[in-house]
């Protein structure tokens, strides 16, 4: 086997594995929970959001907020969890909204096969969203009804109801605004001269791949780095565009990076390069995928480039993207 294609297999083990690594993705948000039995403070006095995965249906999430609504669970925005974990830029964006909104808890409803799952957490009013190991109240069960009627009894047991007016149906969340900038379905031509900041992770071994990828693919100037708690922090040290990316399914992807989606796709055709030749490739649409773009520090545009290139493990999404860049610069 070449240098070449163990390097790929490496970086592809180590990030699909790990999704979240490369900066500070929050896609395994419950699992950064410490499992309680214990019922959050303030519960029936708070404001909260939920986020739910794809499985929770409009039937499902209007017996969820039904039932709330009995507790005295105010929850006043349902978000797809995926949209709200999609990449840190939007999960910022969201907390910040959250605040304003003085939301202070918040309800992730999951599903694993035939059990639906609830977490009550506080929200820290942070970008982080949770603490790593905090605590949340989890429940179970494969029955949507018990399992809600057990948040009533333990709840109401060590609470007293102070929420009173509480929405009746399951209020969708807007779309989060995290682009500040401009948008544009383009490649950024000052690559050609700027330095492109590559976030580097917590793990050595990543880091040494993604070196290696980048001294293989990438023709331009960049530099990777670790980064500050405000990203605009980078501009100082010279750099102009950040390398980003955001993962979830795809016709939720689409969304939230302002795609065209009024008309319904069962699968989305995504632009490849498996032998470094372009490939059409149809990805469904509830499949989870990776997205790369490059962010304008200064001005906080956006830049998506000219096709819908995502793939389902991440390494392909890289090399898609770095590859039409190449195309479209005409640097190969």
């Amino acid at each position: 086997m070449n240098v070449t294609c163990t390097m790929a297999r490496t970086l592809f083990f180590l990030l699909f594995c790990s999704p979240h690594i490369l900066h500070g993705q929050l896609h395994v948000l419950p699992e950064r929970l410490q499992s309680s039995d214990a019922v959050p403070d303030k519960l029936l006095s708070a404001k909260a959001v939920v986020l739910y995965a794809s499985a929770y249906g409009q039937k499902e999430r209007s017996q969820v907020q039904q039932a709330f609504q009995q507790i005295g669970i105010d929850a006043v925005a349902y978000y797809p969890s995926d949209w709200v974990l999609a990449n840190t830029d939007i999960t910022g964006a969201l907390a910040a909204e959250w605040n304003e909104r003085v939301v202070t808890m918040i309800v992730m409803a999951e599903k694993k096969g035939d059990v639906f799952e609830l977490y009550f957490t506080p929200f820290t009013g942070k970008n982080n969203l949770v603490e790593d190991q905090q605590p949340a109240w989890y429940v179970k069960h494969s029955d949507l009804n018990e399992l809600l009627l057990t948040v009533y009894r333990d709840s109401w047991a060590r609470q007293v109801k102070a929420n009173f007016l509480i929405n009746s149906f399951p209020e969708p969340g807007a779309l989060p605004a995290f682009i500040v900038g401009r948008r544009m379905e383009l490649y950024a031509i000052d690559l050609k001269v700027d330095y492109l900041a590559v976030p580097l992770t917590n793990d050595s071994t990543v880091n040494q791949t993604l070196r290696d990828f980048f001294k293989q693919y990438y023709p331009l100037r960049y530099k990777f780095v670790r980064l500050p708690e405000n990203e605009r922090d980078l501009r100082r040290q010279g750099f102009h565009y950040v390398l980003k990316y955001a993962h979830a399914r795809g016709e939720a992807l689409r969304q939230v990076l302002q795609y065209d989606v009024t008309k319904q796709e069962k699968a989305y055709a995504s632009t490849t390069y498996p032998n470094g030749l372009s490939q059409l490739k149809m990805i469904p649409a509830e499949k989870p995928v990776y997205k790369f773009y490059f962010k304008q520090l200064e001005s906080g545009h956006v830049y998506l480039g000219a096709r819908w290139d995502a793939d389902e493990d991440l390494l392909s999404a890289l090399r898609n993207h770095i590859k039409a860049l190449k195309v479209e610069l005409k640097l190969d």
